[in-house]
């Protein structure tokens, strides 16, 4: 919308918007929350629609979650062509899509399904963003342990090869005192969590 009314998130006023496995929140106008829908959606599943008033949701519901939005971090170049939300720790949207619709890639063209809340079972996250954070474990196999202190030497020191050597992995479960750059201070958190301590 153009922030003179509702629907900041998906506006319909003719003609169908189906949406499956997305997150529609937190959408504002001059810098307040307004609603995310306007008009008649139709649901596919799994889809978190913080404020749907004064839209109505239609069709299949499965897996939907309304009234709370997904915790992301700012719109930001999280890799891909385009800008994504990141999704926060702990957030709604981790491992919350249907486990057998969803796409295989995320909007980063990241791999998914990724055990993103450590259950050990792999599921897709709602939204663009497949979240792959996890402090310490750096190479993304679901474990903190000796395995990772090669991937982590990598990403501090050659950035563009850990890349490479570990495709879908998010350079910042590297940035352990999470100060928002990988470098030598992170030894000092990065040593307790391979010791469990």
């Amino acid at each position: 919308m153009n922030g003179s009314g509702e629907g900041g998130g998906l506006a319909e006023f003719g003609g169908t918007i189906s949406i499956s496995n997305s997150i529609v929140a937190f959408n504002t106008r001059n810098g307040n929350l307004r609603s995310d829908i306007v008009g008649t959606i139709t649901s596919g599943g799994y889809n978190n629609v913080r404020q749907v008033q004064p839209g109505v949701i239609v069709g299949d519901t499965t897996g939907n979650i309304t009234g709370t939005g997904a915790a992301m971090l700012t719109l930001a170049p999280n890799g891909g062509v385009t800008m994504t939300h990141a999704l926060f720790p702990g957030s709604i949207g981790i491992d919350a899509a249907d486990p057998d619709t969803c796409i295989r890639f995320d909007q980063r063209h990241k791999f998914r399904p990724y055990d993103g809340d450590q259950n050990g079972v792999e599921r897709c996250d709602m939204g663009a963003y497949e979240f792959r954070g996890r402090r310490g474990d750096v190479n993304c196999d679901g474990l903190i342990d000796g395995r990772d202190i090669q991937a982590f030497v990598m990403a501090m020191l050659d950035p563009a090869l850990y890349s490479g050597t570990f495709p879908g992995c998010e350079i910042t479960n590297a940035d352990v005192n999470e100060d928002g750059a990988v470098e030598p201070a992170d030894v000092a958190a990065f040593v307790p969590l391979l010791t469990g301590g």
